[in-house]
């Protein structure tokens, strides 16, 4: 399948300061929730082990979005660890940060719109099972970008859908999908697209949106790997000998768009909304 490669612009890459320079980590993406026709809150969203892991190894505290900005230049924007909203539940490997919209406006990203997340409702439809193509763009860490974000893309296939929990080096992750792709390091908190049909997405200033037939998935949590009969799902920066000599079983798993959304769902993140709405009024 080819894909519009405008997709590779919904996503940045995630690092941290150290003493010996900038460290890159996971990959991020951008999603807008709508809530009036004119106004948009604008999340990063990625995986919560990939900001844990980031917040032990920054030397600063904060963990940093690296952006392509529009003037061509790389945009390093921090972000401080406490912004990052978690779940209640360990299981869910969620992490999002609300943004300040006027950022927008000075990179060169797009929103993913939430009307694109492949929740329950959706899945009930029957539109989406075992075997669907899909795929998910992020960070290749041997090829990240001198001058400029340079994301990859994966393909896979579901292989199975979400039913139980499962246990992984990081800690339980509720009920995901596993899906047949060679996930890598790097690529813990991508967007894992499904393909029904044809993968389109619109053009133009708005946010990016999927046609009819794909879907915002969820996702990446991680690989499974083996070495030495020691089973290992995360996924996260590989910076030790341990996980760059692991073997890949070409299975990843995704944390699914429910998950996603209920940590959009949360208290914190509907009151910020609910100050928007109530300061675009009163303007």
């Amino acid at each position: 399948m080819q894909l519009d490669e405008n997709i590779l612009t919904c996503v940045g890459f995630l690092g941290c300061n150290r003493k010996s320079g900038p460290v890159l980590g996971g990959t991020v993406f951008f999603l807008g929730y709508p809530m009036t026709d004119e106004l948009m809150a604008m999340y990063a969203v990625t995986a919560r082990h990939v900001i844990e892991d980031i917040g032990k190894r920054s030397d600063d505290g904060s963990v940093l979005l690296r952006l392509n900005g529009r003037d061509g230049a790389l945009l390093s924007h921090p972000v401080p660890r406490e912004a990052w909203i978690f779940h209640d539940d360990p299981s869910i490997d969620v992490a999002v940060a609300p943004l300040d919209g006027d950022l927008l406006s000075t990179i060169d990203h797009k929103l993913m719109h939430l009307s694109s997340l492949a929740t329950s409702e959706t899945l009930a439809q029957g539109q989406i099972g075992i075997g669907e193509e899909l795929f998910f763009p992020g960070l290749f860490k041997h090829r990240h970008g001198d001058t400029k974000n340079l994301p990859i893309i994966r393909v896979g296939n579901i292989a199975a859908m979400p039913s139980e929990d499962i246990e992984t080096s990081w800690g339980r992750v509720r009920a995901p999908y596993l899906i047949e792709a060679r996930s890598i390091g790097g690529l813990s908190g991508s967007p894992v697209i499904v393909e029904v049909g044809a993968i389109r997405v619109k053009r133009g200033n708005k946010p990016l949106t999927l046609a009819p037939g794909a879907y915002l998935l969820g996702l990446i949590h991680g690989h499974y790997g083996c070495e030495e009969k020691v089973w290992d799902a995360v996924d996260v920066a590989e910076t030790d000998d341990a996980r760059r000599n692991s073997v890949n079983m070409g299975v990843a798993i995704v944390v699914p768009a429910d998950q996603i959304k209920e940590v959009l769902e949360l208290p914190a993140l509907r009151a910020l909304r609910d100050l928007m709405v109530a300061a675009e009024n009163a303007g």
